[in-house]
């Protein structure tokens, strides 16, 4: 069972280990450790400019929310890129002296930049927005059209109202857009009904805080902040199309304004202490379930590709490698070269080191070395992802040793199984 503060380094920690070259388990802690203190840092930032707009009482709620949630948790453990975004986008907000049109143009511009030029993201919009999905599209309703056993009978002028690239482009940006606006992925990921790996961001009782919220924010704040709230929601519209990845990713900067409703609902009910009370044990009790869950199934909620990487790596480091002249390392899922920096430091620079996939359901001679993949790799991929449960014995047969193997427990890479392998050949 793996341990949430023991988890493997997520790649975004390891393009800034890589970067200044160092690696291993105390430099991922120090990092990890500077990424809570620059949360905690936003996370006060944040408070204070939501004093200026709501007073006291809901900045001090707002970010209690923020900080009891599951999200910010894993966000202080593997994202710290991503930190520095809320961070960079608190001072901004923070400089700000009067919340215009102008300032809001250059926090959208600020969110693209970032997510773009220094995540690297490769936001599935911009194919929309070059037409590129729609004309693949349209071309695929016609083929489909022409190959029916009895045609369309309407003119092609009359089809071309529906199947063009401009109505494509509409319902591919649609498509972008319309997940951004679903409550079940802020407030229902303990129960995880869609299958997503997301981690919980608003616990479900909160719904409720959510209702009460926007009654009383309409009832008092209405005229004085709705601009705010409004442009804090489009930002986080903006965040989520021009971003990849998890969904908790994607909509993290919409739990800041809903932190603020959530706030407004939370002040309202701590006027009657019983009731209050009653809602803080709730949250407490479900901060404690959730991480508790967290910390038993880190490798359910969370991308299990690094729990691999951490697995291969670990192994090779207690064989001697000088006694083999191919060291193979599967890059199904990733940047097995970046991993193996962190785990084995710079002998990942020797050319026996190979990092790719392979094959050996057809390679007719297997060379003198070590071979880290998934069963798939070993006995061949199969369509259905349904590898012979004795991928094991048939590897064997070919001259292979087991060193070690393990299950992953979500399918990582479709069509080579769930079964993860360190293999040798002398």
């Amino acid at each position: 069972m793996f341990n949430i503060l023991a988890y493997p380094p997520t790649p975004e920690q390891l393009r800034i280990l890589n970067f200044i070259s160092v690696g291993g388990d105390i430099w991922l802690l120090c990092l990890r450790l500077v990424t809570i203190l620059v949360l905690v840092g936003a996370i006060g930032l944040w408070m204070g400019i939501i004093k200026q707009y709501f007073g006291e009482k809901i900045a001090k709620l707002s970010g209690l929310l923020l900080l009891i949630s599951p999200t910010f948790i894993i966000f202080c453990l593997g994202y710290p890129l991503l930190s520095v975004k809320i961070f960079l986008f608190f001072i901004l907000l923070k400089l700000l002296d009067k919340f215009n049109l102008v300032f809001f143009g250059f926090m959208i511009a600020f969110l693209i930049f970032f997510n773009v030029i220094v995540l690297n993201n490769k936001p599935a919009i911009f194919n929309k927005i070059t037409l590129d999905d729609a004309v693949k599209e349209v071309n695929y309703r016609f083929m489909a059209e022409d190959s029916l056993l009895f045609s369309m009978e309407m003119p092609l002028w009359w089809r071309r109202i529906s199947y063009n690239k401009m109505f494509f482009f509409y319902k591919e940006v649609m498509t972008e857009i319309m997940p951004f606006f679903d409550m079940e992925s802020l407030f229902f990921q303990e129960v995880n009904p869609m299958g997503q790996k997301s981690v919980v961001m608003f616990y479900w009782p909160e719904i409720f805080l959510l209702i009460l919220g926007i009654y009383f924010f309409n009832k008092k704040f209405y005229h004085r902040n709705l601009f705010f709230i409004f442009s804090l929601l489009v930002m986080a519209l903006v965040n989520y199309i021009f971003s990849e990845g998890s969904v908790f990713v994607r909509l993290m900067m919409v739990m800041f304004p809903i932190s603020i409703i959530l706030g407004v609902g939370l002040v309202e009910i701590f006027k009657n202490i019983y009731l209050g009370g009653l809602v803080l044990i709730v949250l407490m009790y479900s901060l404690g379930i959730n991480l508790h869950d967290l910390n038993v199934r880190t490798d359910y909620w969370l991308d299990n590709r690094p729990i691999a990487y951490q697995f291969w790596y670990k192994k090779m480091a207690d064989l001697d490698l000088s006694k083999y002249d191919r060291i193979q390392i599967s890059s199904v899922v990733g940047n097995s070269y970046n991993y193996c920096l962190f785990y084995l430091g710079e002998q990942c620079n020797d050319k026996k080191f190979v990092f790719e996939s392979f094959d050996m359901s057809v390679d007719s001679t297997i060379a003198n070395g070590v071979y880290a993949g998934f069963a798939g790799e070993f006995v061949g991929k199969r369509f259905k992802n349904d590898i012979a449960n004795n991928w094991i014995e048939i590897s064997k047969a070919k001259g292979l040793k087991m060193v070690d193997w393990t299950n992953i427990r979500d399918t990582i890479a479709f069509q080579y199984g769930n079964d993860i392998g360190l293999m040798i050949k002398e």
